[in-house]
């Protein structure tokens, strides 16, 4: 799990949450790697899924992982781009936290 900040070329700040999952995961399975965004599993974030990547080990070919991002850089979304710290973006990692929660749940399922 991350959370990233960028500075857009106006100048506004984008925040991003990344949910990473790895093989040894019980919900690796659940992921198609050449799907699309909206062929993934669902959670619950800030709006839907914007971002979605299967990373591919070079050598095997296999998937490493993936990765799946919610960014918080929409319509209705201006109030973010003003957050300039940490301090101020407490409702950003709020989210991440109810994320890593959610995929922490799935392993209790598969147990």
């Amino acid at each position: 799990m991350s959370v990233t900040k960028h500075i857009g070329y106006d100048g506004e700040n984008k925040w991003c949450v990344y949910l990473y999952v790895y093989p040894k995961h019980p919900a690796f399975t659940r992921f198609n790697r050449d799907g699309s965004i909206f062929d993934q599993p669902h959670f619950d974030c800030h709006s839907y899924v914007s971002y979605f990547n299967a990373h591919i080990a070079f050598k095997t070919g296999e998937v490493c992982s993936y990765q799946l991002g919610w960014d918080y850089n929409h319509d209705g979304d201006s109030y973010y781009s003003s957050i300039d710290s940490v301090d101020q973006a407490g409702s950003i990692f709020y989210d991440a936290e109810r994320l890593f929660e959610q995929a922490e749940s799935w392993i209790e399922e598969e147990v």
